[in-house]
């Protein structure tokens, strides 16, 4: 991973994780994914497709299995499948990160209002939402909290570290020589100068200015209002009375009344800003027993990955001509034996489908392909 990217560069993080972040860059925690740790993925359920936004926020894909990392690159991936899904209505953005990177997120957020077109999105602070995370749940549609969840952080931070007077006292001297003035400026090895410093601050308003913007239009709050909150976490009492959150309720019964299309203003009222949503217990009951129309296909919740299985999944990718694919299967929570299944499934669909790319397109492709995907990973499990 690219530590550079967190240094000299602002960021939408709270406090949480830019201490995390700098324990990384440290080497004090471990960078890889093991056999107790989960990556992030998609599932379906019922006609919700349930999206996590997990841990520090980061660009691309090939930054996210660090430390729980989630990247915007895949949460965009997730939410454009789940668009395709034919069985889906409903994204639930599940939400719990300090934030993370400002590279990235405004596409991000681009991509999901424009989901918003085409279906219902809703999202969660399940117990965290700050900053950029807050960024990604103040452009759903709805934003609800747990009863101890906290959001808001809306401000950017940026760290900038020089060993000039350490090196200094162990007697090591550092020339840096540069062609143009302002090359490489600032750096570690230099003290920060006030012209610097200055231009740093610049570059950070104007990613404030954005942030700020962005709540503005996406929860239609008075833009003083977002700047008078100078960045501070707020509970669920304070964020509803606020407007930068909508009710509180738990993460199940939400997903209760997502699954039973019975999200309605009634059940959900905001009239009284603090007061908890709640569902009835024969509401309860009414989708305990009600059968499903057909079988309900899911993503499986809790497998687990480990490196020498990516790494097998990475080959297998490889030697069947479509490494790109490799990612994805991992991100959702693929193992061997699903992937061997969806390769072998695949070759089978593609040749027999003939789809012509240059007529039809990517859609009706990519499709096909979650559909053999969801089948295959159904047929894994048993």
């Amino acid at each position: 991973m690219d530590f550079s990217k967190y240094i000299n560069s602002p960021l939408y993080v709270c406090e949480r994780d830019i201490g995390m972040m700098s324990s990384a860059i440290q080497g004090k925690v471990k960078l890889f994914f093991n056999d107790d740790e989960v990556v992030p993925r998609l599932s379906i359920k019922s006609g919700v497709a349930v999206i996590p936004v997990r841990g520090s926020l980061v660009q691309r894909d090939r930054d996210a299995f660090y430390y729980g990392m989630t990247s915007y690159e895949s949460i965009g991936k997730m939410i454009n499948a789940a668009l395709k899904h034919e069985d889906v209505d409903t994204l639930l953005l599940d939400i719990d990160s300090g934030g993370g990177m400002v590279s990235g997120l405004f596409d991000l957020l681009d991509t999901i209002v424009a989901a918003r077109e085409q279906k219902k999105v809703i999202a969660i602070s399940n117990e965290s939402a700050y900053s950029a995370a807050y960024a990604i749940g103040s452009a759903a549609e709805k934003l609800y909290m747990t009863s101890t969840a906290g959001v808001g952080s809306i401000g950017v931070l940026m760290v900038h570290t020089e060993f000039s007077e350490l090196y200094k006292s162990a007697g090591i001297t550092t020339n840096v020589l540069r062609v143009g003035d302002e090359k490489a400026k600032p750096n570690a090895l230099e003290k920060l100068e006030d012209k610097t410093r200055t231009e740093l601050l610049d570059s950070m308003k104007k990613s404030y200015d954005l942030f700020v913007d962005s709540v503005v239009s996406h929860r239609d709050i008075d833009r003083q209002a977002v700047i008078d909150t100078q960045a501070r976490c707020y509970d669920s009492d304070e964020a509803i009375k606020l407007g930068l959150a909508d009710a509180v309720i738990s993460y199940s019964a939400l997903l209760s009344q997502l699954t039973a299309s019975d999200l309605t203003e009634n059940t959900m009222s905001t009239d009284t800003p603090t007061e908890t949503a709640e569902i009835p217990e024969a509401q309860h009951a009414q989708v305990a027993e009600t059968p499903e129309a057909k079988p309900v296909q899911e993503a499986p919740s809790t497998a687990m990955i480990s490196a020498e299985s990516i790494k097998e999944i990475k080959g297998m990718c490889e030697t069947a001509g479509c490494p790109e694919r490799a990612l994805g299967f991992v991100a959702q929570g693929f193992n061997v034996k699903q992937v061997k299944l969806v390769l072998g499934e695949l070759m089978v669909a593609e040749t027999s489908a003939n789809i012509d790319h240059s007529i039809k397109g990517e859609e009706a492709n990519d499709k096909q392909v979650l559909d053999v995907m969801v089948d295959a990973m159904n047929k894994g499990r048993k």
